[in-house]
């Protein structure tokens, strides 16, 4: 079954009722902290100091300060979700949320004080698929909207959150992330990155190439 298909959006992409569009805002960690490339293929960032962890720009940090400010509404999330049509491969599904977040370390990453500086940090479990059964009187619009509203543990939990819904022969796929790791431009790339991580894991594309690896040290922080 070719991606294209299992991923045609059905809908528009979904974001956070308080976020607006999810390309407005400034440029992401994705790009900004080195976690993406500015092109195809993506560059995964290694730190210098070997620990996984790396400050944030002060641009990410004050909207990370914003974010804590602005609890409970979470105005910073960005939400995909798509259709699946039938025959879906649950299994290719799951390793190919795994694989997205081992290819952009950032999307594995939670954001706390770390050294004395806001950081990402690898968070203690990676994203994962999680199947959900549609709760009973809720129709899939509005769980989708839920969720999509559903803030982050920023210090603890990874900056994607990945939900399968399934309502009688009704499958929904959602991607939840933050704006601190996707903006519109790289949010674009990771849907590009899981559309083919699909597609390789179901014999239906090639393997990816690997994301190359750098070292760069973080900008410095201003004064």
């Amino acid at each position: 079954m070719p991606v294209s298909t299992l991923l045609a959006a059905t809908g528009t992409a979904v974001t956070s009722t308080a976020t607006g569009t999810a390309d407005t805002g400034p440029a992401a960690a994705l790009s900004a902290a080195a976690h993406l490339a500015a092109s195809a293929p993506s560059a995964a960032y290694e730190p210098e100091d070997g620990d996984g962890a790396m400050p944030l720009p002060d641009r990410l940090a004050g909207m990370w300060a914003a974010d804590q400010a602005a609890a409970p509404a979470a105005p910073y999330n960005i939400s995909l979700a798509w259709r699946l049509v039938d025959g879906a491969d649950r299994a290719a599904l799951s390793g190919a949320v795994q694989d997205l977040a081992r290819r952009h370390p950032v999307l594995a990453s939670s954001v706390r004080p770390h050294r004395g500086e806001v950081s990402f940090v690898p968070a203690t479990a990676a994203p994962a698929l999680e199947t959900r059964p549609l709760p009973t009187g809720q129709d899939m619009e509005a769980a989708v909207r839920q969720e999509a509203d559903r803030r982050f543990a920023l210090s603890s939990e990874p900056l994607l959150r990945a939900v399968l819904w399934e309502s009688g022969d009704t499958a929904v796929l959602q991607l939840t992330t933050h704006h601190l790791a996707v903006d519109g431009r790289s949010a674009e790339l990771v849907q590009q990155d899981f559309s083919a991580l699909y597609a390789a894991r179901t014999g239906q594309g090639p393997q990816p190439l690997p994301a190359p690896r750098v070292r760069r040290r973080p900008a410095p922080r201003t004064p």
